[in-house]
């Protein structure tokens, strides 16, 4: 590769990694919310007539479950067009 197509690929393979790295956060959180919606769920069941919860509360924790969900696909979105990019400089290497 010349020097222009090493500093092209080379901010791509950065730019891939971070989003990589990105991807993982996000899977994370969006993992980490589902177990306290199951845990929630538990509670409705099993402490029904002991458990107190408000409305805005709930509705602020589903705004922020699609908040995430729009930014995962985002993430998602970015890496495949990066994994576009770098194809074109051979196969992608391992990361």
């Amino acid at each position: 590769m010349t020097k222009p197509k090493d500093e092209a690929y080379d901010q791509l393979v950065r730019e891939y990694k971070e989003v990589l790295a990105d991807l993982d956060a996000s899977n994370l959180e969006l993992k980490q919310i589902g177990q306290d919606f199951i845990e929630f769920g538990k509670d409705i069941i099993n402490k029904r007539g002991t458990l107190s919860f408000d409305k805005e509360s709930i509705d602020s924790d589903v705004s922020r479950v699609m908040a995430l969900i729009h930014k995962h696909d985002e993430l998602i979105g970015k890496r495949q067009e990066l994994e576009k990019r770098l194809d074109e400089f051979g196969p992608l290497p391992k990361f």
